[in-house]
C-alpha cells in the first residue's frame, strides 16, 4: 500500500468520526433538545416523559377540554371526568400550534363500562369499539389495537384529529367496572415523527393502580 494511500485512509478516519458527531446536532426551531427520563405519578398513574417537558396546569387542562381530544371521550361529560395531570411540550392544544405536544392522564366514569373480562368479553368489547371508531372517524383513523398495560386489559386508538393538524393517540384502559382509565397523547402534525419515539416510551412505561 502506498504511501499517499496510507495518508489519505488516516485523514478519512479522522474526519469521520467528526462527521457523526456533526449529524447529532440539536433538532429544528421549537422541538426539544434530547432530555433525560422523569417519572410522572399521579391518580394511579405512572410514565416516563422528558425532564424538560412541562407539568399541565388547572387552566391548561381546562383548556384542553375545549379542544378535539373530547371527541375521542364521547358520551362523557366533564363533571364525570377526572383529571390526574400530564406534561406538554409547546403549547396544550396541538391542533393549533406547531411543535407542541402533550401526555395526560383522567379517569372517566360511565355506567356500563366494563372492568376485567374473559378473553371472549375483551374481543366482543374491541369489536364493539373498533366499529364505533370506524364509523366515528372514518379515514381519519389510522389503527385501532388490542393492548395489555402490566396485567389490565386496554385498546389503543390512533388518528387525526377533525382539524387534520393533530395526531391523537389514546390508550383506554379497563380496570375497574363503570370506569375508563385514560392515557391521551396528542401532537402537531408536522412533528409526529419526532414525539412518536417519547410516546412509545410513555405508554412502554404506563402503570396503573386502581384509585379507591
Amino acid at each position: 500500500m502506498s504511501r499517499r494511500l496510507l495518508i489519505l485512509l488516516w485523514i478519512l478516519l479522522l474526519i469521520v468520526p467528526v462527521m457523526g458527531c456533526q449529524q447529532e446536532q440539536a433538532p429544528p426551531s421549537g422541538l426539544p433538545p434530547v432530555a433525560e427520563h422523569s417519572l410522572f405519578e399521579g391518580g394511579g398513574f405512572s410514565f416516563l416523559y422528558p425532564s424538560n417537558w412541562q407539568m399541565m396546569t388547572e387552566k391548561d387542562i381546562d383548556e384542553l377540554w375545549e379542544t378535539e381530544f373530547r371527541g375521542q371521550l364521547s358520551g362523557f361529560s366533564r363533571q364525570n371526568v377526572i383529571w390526574e395531570g400530564g406534561v406538554l411540550w409547546g403549547h396544550v392544544d396541538p391542533s393549533n400550534h406547531p411543535n407542541s405536544a402533550n401526555i395526560f392522564t383522567l379517569i372517566g366514569k360511565m355506567s356500563g363500562i366494563p372492568g376485567p373480562m374473559s378473553e371472549a368479553e375483551f374481543d366482543n368489547a374491541f369489536n364493539n369499539v373498533k366499529a364505533s371508531f370506524e364509523a366515528g372517524l372514518g379515514n381519519r383513523l389510522y389503527s385501532i389495537r388490542k393492548q395489555m398495560i402490566g396485567d389490565l386489559q386496554a385498546i389503543e386508538v390512533e388518528g387525526l384529529g377533525e382539524s387534520r393538524n393533530q395526531i391523537l393517540r389514546s390508550i383506554f384502559i379497563f380496570a375497574k367496572a363503570d370506569h375508563i382509565y385514560y392515557l391521551g397523547c396528542g401532537v402537531s402534525k408536522d412533528s409526529q415523527d419526532f414525539f412518536k419515539p417519547v410516546f412509545d416510551e410513555a405508554i412502554a412505561s404506563l402503570k396503573v393502580s386502581l384509585k379507591e
